[in-house]
Formats: C-alpha cells, structure tokens, sequence
C-alpha cells in the first residue's frame, strides 16, 4: 500500500491481498504499523480492514519508523521500532479493529513491542469508563482489553524480560519463533541457536511449541506443504 489517502492505492491493496491468500495460495499477508502517519485504526482503512477479515487472515504486522520521533542519535530499531508496534495495536483497541473485525489474526513482530508491558497502562481508558466517555471513546467491552487474541513473535526479544510479559497477556499457543533474518543477521555474530535465551521462559513441551507446532497450527497450507 501507497498513499493510504488515495483511494486506488487502498483498492489495490485489498486487491493484492485476496490475490495473495486465494490466488497465490499465501499463508498471510504483511503490513506495517503505519502508512505516512496513518495508523491502522485509522478510519480510512476501513475497506482494507474488512477485506483481511473476510479472508480470515493471518496478518503480520511489523514496525516501521514513525513520521516524527526525537533524534537520540542511534539507530531507530533499539527502541522506536518496538514503540511503533505498540502505537499501532493501541490505536487499533481503540478504534475496536480487534472487535469489529474478529476473523483477522494478528501477528505483532518483536514480542509486540513493548505492548505486554504496558498492557493494563494502555488500557487505562477502558477501564475508568467516565474518563473514556470524557475523550468521545464508548462501546467498549473487555474483548477489547484482550490481548491474549494476538500472537506475538520471538524476534530479537527472546529474553525473559520480554517473553515472561507476553506470558503475562497470551497463551503459549499464541507465541511464535523468529529471528528477523536477514536484517538482524549483524546481530547474530556467533555460530548456533540464535535465541537461547528462549529456554529460560518455556519449559521443553512448551519451546517446541513456541519453534514449531504453533506456527503449523496457524499455517496449515505451510504444514500441508512441508508434508508432502
């Protein structure tokens, strides 16, 4: 997707995503958190919002730089990549995206950000319903504060001081490996298991979950293939 502003940029996103699941036979479709400043809860994405719905997709959402950010003079991918995950999902809550549109299953890179953390923080407006009702935000109900609905992914935040707050919100089930290969490869400067970290958050029935049989469970045109 282009110009989120323009409307055959949005058609043709919603194209390229019913091309990508029912044509191409993709497992899922990837966005990112914005699209020049404009957050997926955005009303204007509306259309394509629906149409990931009506596939039932699986629906990868990695970060990007936002528009504007203060410039601490280091790499934006230490600290405002995970923010911008976290931007996304809470403005998605709170344009009920998860609620209104509950065949779409999201997939937020890097443990979500920093999402788990903040979980009861951001949903603070939810749960004091007169302050919510002050800011014009209503129709709420607690499948709103459920982030146990999402998956999270292992990307470069296999430690315990992220993964046991994603414990805290989702399931295992809901709990994904990955690396972020090829751009985290300066990362991975020694030979092995890129995240061993993993095993001290997920006891041995738990861990071959989180590295296999949960993204089966999800992609089962990618377990179909893999057993043929």
């Amino acid at each position: 997707m282009g110009d989120p502003n323009d409307p055959v940029d949005l058609a043709n996103a919603c194209a390229e995503a019913v091309r990508a699941i029912k044509v191409l036979g993709l497992d899922g479709i990837g966005v990112f958190s914005h699209y020049n400043g404009v957050y997926l809860g955005d009303p204007r994405l509306e259309p394509l919002m629906a149409t990931l719905n009506s596939l039932g997709a699986m629906v990868f959402l990695h970060p990007v730089t936002p528009a504007a950010y203060p410039d601490l003079k280091l790499p934006t991918f230490l600290y405002e990549f995970p923010f911008d995950t976290t931007r996304a999902a809470v403005n998605m809550t709170y344009h009920r995206v998860f609620t209104r549109y509950p065949m779409v299953r999201w997939l937020l890179a890097h443990a979500g950000g920093t999402l788990p953390y903040l979980a009861y923080r951001t949903s603070l407006l939810q749960l004091t319903t007169a302050v919510g009702q002050n800011l014009g935000l209503t129709n709420f109900n607690k499948q709103n504060l459920d982030y146990g609905r999402l998956f999270y992914d292992t990307a470069l935040s296999p430690a315990p001081s992220a993964m046991m707050s994603v414990r805290e919100v989702a399931p295992v089930s809901h709990v994904m490996f990955a690396t972020d290969w090829p751009f985290s490869g300066p990362v991975f400067v020694v030979p092995g298991d890129p995240a061993p970290q993993l095993l001290e958050s997920f006891n041995d029935t738990e861990l071959r979950r989180v590295l296999r049989s949960n993204a089966l469970a999800q992609f089962p045109r990618l377990k179909r293939r893999l057993a043929s």
